[in-house]
């Protein structure tokens, strides 16, 4: 079984702290294919739901060997704690490696 890499927004707390929200952003997040697609989307999807985070699908993109797939979102966070319970979810689905 893959190790499970925790994911944050990449920013150290004081880059966090410089942030000026509301911020619209592009965040990529790259999947494992253990799963459907498909079914990877509708969990991130109700996520984005669930932490009432406004989202665009915008595309996907596989790797060169197959092996993982990126899916990239338009996103709105709020604040930095709507941040943070978001990053917190994305953690939480299994198939998630990393969300830049």
């Amino acid at each position: 079984m893959a190790k499970k890499v925790n994911i944050t927004s990449g920013l150290s707390n004081e880059e966090q702290e410089q942030i000026e929200f509301p911020v619209s952003y592009e965040i990529k997040i790259i999947v494992t294919l253990k799963r459907s697609v498909i079914i990877i989307k509708d969990d991130i999807e109700n996520l984005f739901h669930e932490v009432k985070t406004p989202y665009k699908f915008l595309y996907e993109k596989d790797s060169k060997k197959g092996t993982y797939t990126s899916l990239t979102y338009q996103i709105t966070l709020l604040n930095k704690p709507h941040m943070d319970e978001l990053y917190s979810g994305l953690n939480k689905i299994e198939d998630i490696k990393m969300a830049i």
